[in-house]
């Protein structure tokens, strides 16, 4: 598997917050090998992990963010565009 733009994402996250491997997996009830797993791409959170990180980064990560959707990305970008457009 390659790595994502999410487990990037996830990495920057967890950099800019200052956390370790350590911490960052602790704070969704993880281990640190499982973190770095992510990270890199090596393998995807389950269902229940999506939800925690989802919670503990304020949705900066997003669990749909795990699998390449980029259409459905650029759809949801250009409906918040627009909504948000309509909103001012």
């Amino acid at each position: 598997m390659e790595q994502s733009e999410t487990s990037t994402a996830l990495k920057a996250w967890r950099l800019s917050c200052g956390l370790t491997l350590d911490a960052a997996a602790a704070s969704v009830g993880t281990v640190r090998q499982v973190w770095y797993d992510w990270e890199t791409g090596r393998r995807r959170p389950g269902a229940d992990a999506l939800q925690r990180i989802y919670l503990v980064t304020d949705g900066a990560v997003e669990p749909n963010d795990f699998y390449p959707l980029p259409l459905w990305r650029r759809a949801l970008d250009a409906a918040r565009a627009r909504l948000m457009g309509k909103a001012a």
